[in-house]
């Protein structure tokens, strides 16, 4: 056996086992999904020992395209969620204003007299 690989098969003992099963259901109230090249981003309703909260969380797709909850995501608190709420408020209000903006400045280049 050469160097090479008696050290792929030192390193393929060392892995963890690869994801086997049933990947857990997704508690709580799905309210949206977000793309996401990893599989995607899922925005629900949830409790837990019963205080309500916002999840944020991204879902990964393995190989037999199904999805597993991942480490990386966030939950809002109920006391919190009016202070998201408030901020992706004017965040929409700022998207709406520069898409209003870019669509009127597309009006006057098309009715540009050149």
């Amino acid at each position: 056996m050469s160097e090479l690989t008696r050290k792929a098969n030192d390193l393929r003992r060392s892995l963890p086992p690869e994801r086997t099963g049933t990947p857990p259901q997704m508690k709580g109230q799905l309210l949206g999904t977000l793309p996401h090249r990893e599989g995607e981003v899922r925005i629900s309703w949830d409790i837990y020992e019963d205080h309500h909260f916002l999840s944020v969380r991204l879902w990964t797709v393995d190989d037999n395209k199904q999805y597993w909850p991942s480490k990386i995501g966030f939950t809002v608190r109920l006391r919190d969620l009016p202070t998201l709420g408030e901020a992706i408020g004017e965040a929409l209000d700022m998207a709406l204003a520069e898409t209003e903006q870019q669509n009127r400045a597309r009006t006057l280049e098309a009715n540009a007299p050149f």
